[in-house]
């Protein structure tokens, strides 16, 4: 063989290997780019679904906190214990304001922003709790002795006990009273401030999923141009 084919060999060899390592940096590159796209795309679709999600719990908070004031209305104003009933059905097994902070909890993990907007949603819940002692008074005041001491009766109303001032009135003064109770000013502000933690809670929510959804679009973009730019370099 003469010297030449043995120096043309060896370019070969070397112009072979060369090739090879090029596709292999190519490859990888693609690959890697490509699994952060892939990722990028997934965390898009992430922070949409956990905005859903926050709606979710403003709508289940509000939801729960609406039942029970309007079960509790209904039971000063007719009496019917199927509202009653109803009231105790949602606070002791249906929950939806517990069931919404639950998710928010685990939203919450998500997000720089998300301790903040668990701690607005459960400033709304401890608001309609604190509605709660007023419903529980009122629904009490309907009851007499005899009717409280009923095993069957709700023990959440047995251990709310009526102001003196209270005892004497007639039964249609009680129904009054709850009645009122229920439709003050009062009563009134605290559900607007509950509604207004939940709208409060889901502002921050919109911007900090924007924020995450913004960040991701951008390196999306960056991962895509470079990922074009170097397949046509090559």
């Amino acid at each position: 063989m003469s010297k030449n084919s043995m120096q043309c060999g060896r370019q070969s060899k070397v112009f072979t290997v060369s090739l090879a390592v090029v596709g292999l940096i190519l490859l990888g590159f693609i690959t890697y780019n490509t699994i952060q796209l892939i990722s990028g795309v997934k965390e898009l679709d992430q922070t949409r679904v956990d905005f859903l999600n926050y709606n979710k719990v403003r709508t289940r908070i509000r939801e729960g906190s609406d039942l029970l004031t309007e079960s509790a209305r209904r039971y000063v104003t007719t009496g019917d214990e199927k509202f009653r009933d109803d009231y105790f059905r949602e606070a002791n097994e249906t929950k939806n304001r517990e069931w919404g902070i639950t998710l928010a909890e685990r939203l919450s993990e998500n997000y720089e922003e998300g301790k903040r907007i668990e701690d607005d949603f459960r400033k709304a819940k401890q608001y309609s709790d604190m509605l709660m002692e007023v419903e529980y008074h009122a629904m009490r005041l309907l009851a007499t002795d005899e009717e409280a001491a009923a095993p069957d009766y709700p023990k959440e109303l047995k251990e709310t006990p009526i102001p003196e001032n209270e005892l004497t009135l007639s039964q249609d003064g009680r129904r009054r009273r709850a009645i009122g109770m229920l439709l003050d000013g009062t009563y009134d502000q605290y559900k607007h401030n509950i509604y207004n933690m939940l709208d409060d809670a889901v502002g921050a929510a919109s911007r900090s999923t924007d924020l995450r959804r913004n960040a991701a679009t951008a390196r999306n973009r960056i991962l895509w141009i470079s990922q074009t730019a170097f397949v046509g370099v090559f």
